[in-house]
């Protein structure tokens, strides 16, 4: 559990996988759901911006601010 937490600290790392990230949020004590409700969004967008397939800038944010990381850190591109 900590090394997780402990890899986004880290200067290199490389990608961020979506299994890495919905661990992490986890690890933080936080759902997709719970991150849709604060956001007033479905939880389908979550999951999306998790995976890819959505680029919405107020879930990336908020995924970061829970992961204690730069945006550009998890999404590079």
């Amino acid at each position: 559990m900590e090394e997780l937490l402990n890899y986004f600290n880290c200067e290199e790392g490389g990608p961020v996988t979506p299994l890495e990230i919905k661990a992490a949020i986890i690890l933080k004590g936080v759902s997709q759901t719970s991150i849709a409700k604060e956001l007033g969004i479905a939880k389908s967008l979550v999951s999306m911006v998790i995976h890819g397939t959505e680029k919405n800038a107020k879930v990336r944010k908020a995924i970061a601010k829970i992961m204690g990381q730069p945006v550009k850190k998890i999404w590079p591109k």
